[in-house]
């Protein structure tokens, strides 16, 4: 049979048939027959059968660092009630709104967080009053 008579017979399979066949024969050439090959079928179909240059891989994408998280609460802690503890008593009723007896408690456990505050310039303020009547305060967040 000639070559004419099996590409004959070949083009009358169905697609998946033809295939088939296609692959079996690439399967049987050796390595240079396959790069011959190819050398032809580039240059009859104008088509590159093998990438000319390495695979370009873009760089890694640099991600954002994590959004800082605002701080949204700042807790007045007074740690000491100072020698003038009647004035430093006084303040922490004004801010509180507890009675004395509970006012006078809550200086003499000190340290102790004594309010919760929304707004940064507010704790400082009420900070600075508790200095001012003679005890040692501080603003955490």
């Amino acid at each position: 049979m000639s070559v004419s008579e099996m590409i004959r017979k070949a083009v009358a399979l169905p697609q998946e048939e033809q295939d088939e066949l296609l692959i079996q024969l690439i399967d049987q050439l050796s390595v240079p027959a396959l790069n011959a090959l190819l050398d032809k079928v580039e240059q009859r179909f104008g088509v590159k059968g093998r990438p000319e240059a390495p695979v370009f891989m873009p760089p890694p994408v640099e991600q954002a660092p994590p959004p800082v998280e605002e701080k949204t609460e700042w807790v007045l802690w007074l740690l000491s009630g100072g020698e003038k503890r009647v004035n430093v008593i006084r303040e922490v009723r004004g801010m509180t709104g507890v009675g004395l007896i509970e006012a006078k408690a809550l200086v003499e456990q000190a340290p102790v967080a004594l309010k919760k505050f929304y707004v940064e310039s507010d704790a400082t303020a009420a900070k600075a009053l508790l200095e001012a009547a003679g005890g040692k305060a501080e603003v955490r967040s």
